[in-house]
């Protein structure tokens, strides 16, 4: 058994607990560091989710867009359609008291005449 003089067999013992202590340290280091993957991988995973949600509700935002602008459309074509509705029954009721007029001086026109 061969023994530097400045060991001693305390000095040994405190190598061995030193070893100990280090080899605790690594292994909590080790533990630390895959703790710290796996919430990388999460933190990527949560980055991919919010990507793919964000691109799902940019196009149901299209799609809603697309039908407001279909609806307001619609909307615009009822509004001509009844605004036409409503000069149609103008101009039927225009034709019909110009029909009145017109009778009334044709008879006004047959009285004069006569007279």
């Amino acid at each position: 058994d061969v023994r530097l003089p400045m060991y001693s067999a305390h000095g040994e013992a405190d190598i061995v607990v030193l070893q100990t202590e280090l080899a605790e340290a690594w292994n909590a280091a080790e533990s630390m560091h895959e703790a710290a993957a796996a919430r990388q991988l999460e933190l990527e995973k949560a980055k991919q989710d919010s990507v793919e949600l964000e691109t799902e509700f940019a196009h149901e935002r299209e799609e809603l867009l697309a039908r407001i602008a279909s609806q307001e459309q619609a909307c615009a074509a009822r509004l001509k359609l009844q605004h036409a509705e409503d000069l149609g029954e103008a101009a039927a009721a225009g034709q019909t008291e110009l029909k009145q007029v017109l009778r009334r001086m044709a008879l006004v026109m047959a009285m004069t005449t006569w007279s």
